[in-house]
This record gives C-alpha cells, structure tokens and sequence, in this order.
C-alpha cells in the first residue's frame, strides 16, 4: 500500500467498495487522520471497543471554526457510520456539523446537513449518502424501494465533473449497491437509467453539431488567408489574361471545393467529436453508457 498522504483517500475509497484496508497507519498519533483510519478499520472488523476508543480521542479536540480538521469530509462520512453501526452517541459530530454550516457557502452545505440527518435519523438531504452510510452501517433495510429508485437517480444527475473526488467516490459505491440490492425494483432503475442516456446522448449531439459549426466558422478566415496567398502567387504572373483566368476561377473553386470536403466528411468530424466527448466522461464508446447500466 502506499504511504503519506494517498493512504487516506485510498483507505477511504477501499472503505466504501467493502475492501479491508491494508495499510501502515504511519500518520502520528496526535493526526487526525490516524485516529480516522483507526475508525474505518474498526467498522470494517465490528470493533466497538476499537472505534469508541480513537472517537473518544477525536472528540476531545475543540470544534473552532479556524480548524480546517473540522472541514474533513472522509472523517466525518467514517464517524458518522460508526457512530450508527455502533448506536453511539452522536451529539459531539451534530455540534461539528452545525459549526460547519456556519461556515459553509449553500453549495457546500448539503453534504454536512445530509451527515446531521443520518445523525438524527431522518432520511433528509442526499439520498446517494443515506444509501452507502446506511449500508455501510447495516441499516440499509430501513430503505423502501422507492426511495432506492430516487437515490439511483441522483446518483445518475450527479455532475462527475464538478463533484470533488469524495462526491465521486461516494456517488459511484452508492450507485453499485442501489442496483445490486435485493428487491430493487430493476424496472424502474432501467427507464430511468435510459432517460438518462438519451439525454445524455441528445445533449452530446448538439455539443458536437455546435463545435462542428465552430470548426466551420474559424475555418473560413483560414480559407480566405490561404486565397490571399494564392493571390499574391499569381501576381507574379506575367501573362495578364491567364492571370485574370486564375483570378476568376480560383478562390471561388477553392471556397467550393473546401466547403465541401468540410461537409462531405461533417459524419466522420461529428463522429470524432463525439468520441471525445465521451472519452471526457470516462467511456470509450457510446455503447459504454448501456454496458455500465
């Protein structure tokens, strides 16, 4: 495993996929960051005595708004699963959560108040976090199915590019278990997941037919510059009526002929811009979007 500050955000994600964390805890005691560790590898083992003793370490510390450690994410993800799993109390985690809100920009809040529901067990906020904490904490089977099915599709309106790398962690591990949970309705999850990709695949369309027009425009005063070229070549031309012939004939069979090896070859353009779109999002292929689903 590796050492130093990747080790926490690969435990993590190993915490969220169910895969035993392997790792050299080579953060210092007095870090916050050990004691977290600690936290996940006694939710993964069921070690209440373990977790209750590197919470109880935690816990200790003062809630300042000037501490950045209280703006950890992961932690307070690990401890509010622990504290679930393990019905302990949860007051101190609900004080860091408000004082967090106090200094959170609306943007940012939703992910502590959803925390301070589980916290509180109400079903408010993200329903992608209720899903992977509850089932992290084995209380998933409070969930109907329905709420499932709408967990599933905020998971699929979630913006993989704008999220930071906790979201995605947490959006994918929650995705994973809505659909491999017993007595989903699968039904309900393909339509919406086949909303999902004809949308997807429509707004692709139009991006791709915007930019090739794009390509189009900024092509023109490119065409226009190498006419102005040849225009200078055939001054040079001694002959007065052959370079009056060229003059008439060139630039408009240029302009012609370009415009349409631009639009004779628009499927295969189209279709490279589309591929890289969707190499932007992580898939390869359109065809990705039904394999994954």
């Amino acid at each position: 495993m590796k050492k130093g500050t990747n080790i926490y955000s690969d435990s993590f994600k190993r915490f969220l996929t169910e895969t035993p964390i392997e790792y050299d805890n080579d953060f210092k005691d007095s870090d916050i960051k050990h004691h977290v560790l600690e936290c996940i590898s006694a939710i993964q083992n069921d070690n209440s005595e373990q977790f209750l003793r590197h919470l109880d370490v935690i816990q200790r510390r003062k809630i300042d708004t000037s501490s950045p450690w209280i703006f950890d994410d992961i932690m307070i993800f690990s401890l509010c699963t622990g504290i679930k799993k393990f019905n302990l109390d949860a007051n101190w985690l609900k004080e860091l959560c408000r004082t967090r809100l106090t200094q959170q920009v609306e943007s940012e809040k939703s992910y502590t108040e959803t925390i301070h529901s589980l916290l509180t067990n109400s079903l408010d906020g993200q329903k992608r976090i209720q899903v992977i904490i509850r089932h992290l904490a084995n209380s998933f089977s409070g969930l109907h199915d329905q709420y499932l099915v709408e967990a599933y599709k905020e998971c699929l309106a979630f913006n993989i590019a704008m999220g930071d790398d906790v979201q995605k962690e947490i959006t994918e591990a929650s995705t994973t278990i809505i659909i491999s949970a017993k007595g989903l309705d699968n039904l309900d999850l393909r339509k919406s997941q086949k909303q999902f990709i004809f949308n997807f695949q429509k707004r692709c369309k139009s991006l791709t037919t915007f930019i090739f027009y794009f390509l189009v425009c900024i092509s023109v005063p490119i065409i226009l510059f190498t006419c102005m070229k040849t225009y200078t070549f055939i001054e040079n031309i001694e002959d007065q009526n052959l370079k009056e012939y060229i003059k008439a004939f060139t630039a408009p069979l240029f302009s012609i002929g370009a415009t349409f090896m631009v639009f004779k070859k628009r499927e295969w353009i189209e279709k490279q811009i589309m591929l890289l779109l969707f190499k932007f999002w992580g898939k390869t292929r359109p065809e990705e979007l039904e394999d994954n689903g």
